[in-house]
């Protein structure tokens, strides 16, 4: 494709070069770059794009696209056959640029978007699974990986909820190849603040709750700003289904141009949530509501399948459709329940915030366990308080194990010394090695026991001083589980 195509939405300035340059085509990854292609300098967090044109150059772009009129994209040098273009509006125009050379695959598929503090990701599965069962192939873009509907079942690893908006192009054209007829996405207030959906138009956007979280200097300045970004989806949206009853949902509303529908608990909600109920079934911990069945636990998954359920039924599907994709759901590392008798919980949970900690051990005590142990740590080089607040959230165990969790460089000890000043009196041990920790809770799980595994849910690694080294909650626990079966049985 000719790179004056490929700019036919943007507004640029040709700083040298030809427009005639074919493209094979676009990144701003120069690991992705094999020859022809466009490079577009991106300032992230981290590094700068524009730092990288050398490197782009030599591995064989044939254009580079700078969104800084004082970069010097070369730094004294100046190869040939390359051709160098300025865009406008930066991160706007980054969006522009992927649907000039993707063109629009999102006209060719039914759009979900999914934003709000917690939910995210259990609503998408939720809705991808009821729609699969229904016979839609669906994809997905979010935290735990991408699903664009490849036959041989391959999903790619996912480092950001919501990628950049050439990365989401790319999927999104992926999925249109492989036949996709809906898409659902997680949309973080971080990618709706720097562009990264711009443009993109949805046919449904789900609004599931907020809080306050991600509030700091690389997020948000404040709570204000979180909630406007959040907002912003639904001027982009053609029907948004909201959380009635959040506290906060009357001002999205009020902020959005698109139809609404409500749902929760409340009376004054479009759809009302209604006869709900948990239920306990050999290990695995479950919610009802208006007849359906959703094999994970507590009040807030009432809500995820709610929402869910709204949106199928907007699209067209039958109860009978929900209730199959609902009841045969799994969340990778939310909820997700194991057991070794069929008598006790093993529950792994990507909770990773007091505010996560704490509902999920509430949630916990609706069954009326006979015991509750949590096992968590806090991230090192992280924001300190949030060790404080996982901490308090701890108190409302009988039992807790602090240990690992991504400590980076800062020592472990720092860590825990931080978090057992939170617990008060409830009885604790100190794990650091986490698999001996998880190790520990699983074998000490006695009949009627609730055991929480939180903090890395559906991650397999964990980041020990500058290394990034192989580790997962749910292998581990699948091996204990085996390992305790064994030692009953023949010991």
């Amino acid at each position: 494709m000719k790179l004056s195509k490929v700019l036919q939405h943007t507004r640029y300035e040709l700083i040298k070069g030809t427009l005639e340059e074919e493209i094979t085509g676009i990144t701003c990854n120069t690991e992705k770059i094999r020859g022809g292609e466009l490079f577009v300098c991106l300032k992230g967090e981290c590094i700068d794009g524009h730092c990288l044109v050398r490197e782009a150059a030599e591995k064989g772009a044939k254009a580079i696209a700078v969104t800084r009129r004082t970069a010097c994209p070369f730094e004294g040098f100046d190869p040939e056959n390359i051709s160098v273009v300025y865009l406008e509006g930066e991160r706007q125009a980054i969006s522009e640029l992927a649907k000039g050379y993707y063109g629009k695959p999102y006209d060719e598929m039914i759009t979900i978007g999914i934003t709000g503090t917690k939910g995210k990701t259990s609503t998408s599965f939720m809705i991808k699974n009821i729609l699969e069962k229904a016979g839609i192939k669906t994809g997905l873009i979010g935290t735990v990986h991408i699903d664009t509907g490849r036959t041989d079942g391959k999903v790619y690893e996912s480092s950001l909820t919501t990628p950049e908006a050439i990365d989401i192009y790319e999927y999104f054209s992926e999925m249109t190849h492989n036949h996709c007829r809906a898409v659902v996405m997680e949309v973080s207030s971080q990618a709706i603040k720097l562009e990264r959906v711009y443009g993109i138009p949805f046919d449904y956007a789900i609004f599931t709750n907020i809080s306050s979280d991600h509030i700091g200097p690389r997020e948000h300045r404040d709570f204000g700003e979180y909630l406007n970004c959040k907002s912003r989806l639904f001027r982009q949206c053609r029907e948004g289904i909201f959380n009635g009853d959040d506290p906060e949902a009357e001002k999205i509303i009020g902020q959005s141009n698109c139809r609404i529908t409500t749902f929760g608990f409340n009376e004054n909600n479009t759809e009302r949530i209604i006869k709900y109920s948990s239920v306990k079934r050999a290990g695995v911990l479950g919610t009802e509501f208006n007849g359906f069945f959703v094999p994970m636990p507590g009040k807030f998954t009432a809500y995820n399948a709610m929402a869910a359920a709204a949106v199928c039924r907007k699209i067209g599907r039958t109860d009978e459709e929900i209730e199959s994709g609902l009841k045969s759901v799994t969340v990778p590392g939310r909820q997700e329940c194991f057991t070794v008798t069929g008598k006790e919980t093993i529950v792994i949970d990507y909770a990773h915030n007091g505010m996560s900690l704490k509902a999920l051990i509430e949630a916990m005590k609706v069954y009326e366990p006979k015991r509750i142990t949590v096992v968590f740590g806090c991230g090192g080089e992280r924001d300190r308080n949030r060790r404080f607040e996982m901490g308090k959230a701890a108190r409302a165990a009988d039992k807790v194990i602090i240990t690992n969790d991504n400590p980076r460089n800062e020592y472990p000890e720092s860590i825990f010394s931080d978090i057992i000043k939170c617990l008060d009196n409830t009885e604790y041990t100190v794990i650091a090695d986490r698999r001996m920790a998880i190790s520990q809770a699983v074998t000490d799980c006695i009949p009627g026991e609730i055991a929480i595994i939180a903090g890395k849910g559906h991650e397999n690694y964990q980041i020990i001083g500058d290394k990034r080294v192989h580790l997962s909650d749910r292998e581990e626990v699948l091996k204990c589980i085996e390992k305790v079966k064994y030692e009953k049985v023949y010991i």
